[in-house]
């Protein structure tokens, strides 16, 4: 990860004892103290869109907060902390109460905490050192945050997601599994809205940075794992796995590409298969 992301500027704060979410920001307060406003993110939560992110910023910016919660709404909340807001259709955020601690008419509340915060800096670290270890891992939770900062009559901001797959985290290899069939989910209804036609798209696996060029025809089972694309493809055969493979057309319009990946065992070739008049051109695969 370090290498991946070194080269953008992103700088890394150890949290060699693990004690809890406000802890990990007490690790980090040298680093990011100097900075007006910090944005808190969820490294189990994959699938939120950068758009979401910015209006998150901006809505936090805009109420002059000293924190904005993120929050989803799902059909099931069910042991997710409920954000109780000061009134309906307010912006301002009351509590935040967990799941075993909600009244009758709270359990009625769908909206959740996602984890996913914004903070003014200075009101941030003005009070996280009041945050308790009362509770039953013994923890720092940041959470814990809105109640300290509410109480002390600072401004408590909610924002909700427009979208509550976009704030789902993964503490199973099932749950897991699930964020990876909706991230793909969405990377093909993406390519699809840009005009690329696939067939069974729940089929097919394309990584996030694969660049498809529009009118391209994708069969069942299509794969696409690259660590990035050199160029757009024109049209894929049935059943092509493009890891480690170069994809080439013989087609009037559209423009090739060469998918790079590490490589792997044995090789087999594709047939030439012919759709809408256009032709690919057999492929040494790795598979």
């Amino acid at each position: 990860m370090r290498a991946a992301v070194e080269p953008l500027g992103v700088k890394f704060v150890l949290q060699a004892e693990q004690r809890g979410t406000g802890h990990a920001i007490m690790c980090a307060r040298e680093q990011v103290a100097s900075y007006q406003n910090i944005l808190v993110l969820s490294g189990d939560v994959p699938l939120i869109r950068p758009e979401t992110i910015a209006r998150l910023r901006d809505f936090h910016l805009s109420k002059k907060a000293a924190m904005t919660i993120l929050t989803a709404a799902p059909l099931d909340p069910f042991g997710y902390g409920r954000v109780i807001r000061a009134g309906s259709g307010s912006d301002r955020v009351r509590a935040i109460v967990e799941q075993k601690a909600l009244t009758k008419a709270q359990q009625k509340e769908r909206e959740i905490n996602s984890g996913i915060y914004a903070f003014a800096t200075k009101p941030l670290f003005a009070n996280i050192d009041r945050l308790s270890t009362d509770n039953a891992h013994r923890e720092l939770y940041l959470t814990d945050m809105a109640a300290l900062l509410v109480k002390s009559k600072a401004t408590v901001a909610a924002l909700k997601a427009s979208d509550p797959g976009e704030v789902l985290g993964a503490n199973t290899l099932a749950e897991l599994s699930s964020l990876d069939a909706a991230m793909r989910a969405r990377k093909c209804a993406d390519l699809m809205a840009a005009g690329v036609s696939i067939y069974r798209p729940e089929t097919c696996v394309i990584d996030p940075d694969v660049e498809i060029g529009a009118d391209t025809i994708l069969e069942p089972l299509s794969r696409y794992l690259a660590a990035r694309a050199l160029a757009r493809i024109a049209v894929s055969a049935l059943s092509v796995s493009s890891s480690d493979s170069q994809i080439s057309t013989t087609c009037s319009s559209g423009q090739a590409a060469s998918l790079i990946s590490p490589p792997s065992p044995p090789e087999r070739s594709l047939v030439p298969t012919h759709m809408c008049g256009r032709e690919v051109k057999s492929v040494k695969e790795r598979t």
